[in-house]
């Protein structure tokens, strides 16, 4: 009668090692959680020259909202002069703000993590896009998207 196999009590062969490269070891892909799809790392814009911002131009076809009539959690558009500038400290950052006046009420702007932003001064025409928010009671846009208009703009 032929005998029946007998099973290995020897522990499996342990995978093979990966080359040496001085790298650790790439860390196991993680499951996404369920009704989540996993982020896709997209590469930064080409960086521009020291100093210089590269921005978009906002839609000219949407026309601006008086800032009186800015609806909190929406997307608006408005431009104007903008009164002050100042940089304030949060937490273990910065934020500039400044209030931008279209002549019907102003709001705030603020950039958060920055302290400086060439072309945004006193008196300099703006034109902002934003999720239009609250801060101490008025009406305020965190981190819009602008454009700098002609210092002869009307």
């Amino acid at each position: 009668e032929p005998s029946a196999p007998v099973p290995s009590t020897a522990p499996p062969a342990p995978p093979p090692a990966p080359a040496a490269t001085g790298a650790p070891p790439p860390a196991p892909a993680r499951p996404a959680a369920p009704g989540h799809r996993p982020r896709r790392h997209t590469p930064p814009p080409a960086p521009a020259a020291a100093g210089e911002e590269t921005l978009e131009p906002l839609p000219a076809a949407k026309e601006a909202t008086p800032v009186t009539g800015l609806r909190p959690r929406e997307r608006e558009v408005t431009e104007g002069v903008i009164q002050s500038v100042q940089v304030s400290p949060i937490r273990n950052s910065q934020v500039l703000e400044c209030e931008l006046n279209d002549g019907t009420g102003t709001v705030l702007l603020r950039f958060y993590g920055r302290g400086y932003i060439r072309g945004i001064t006193p008196g300099r025409r703006i034109r902002v896009d934003g999720m239009v928010g609250r801060h101490d009671g008025s009406a305020a846009i965190a981190n819009p998207r602008y454009e700098l208009l002609d210092e002869s703009a009307e």
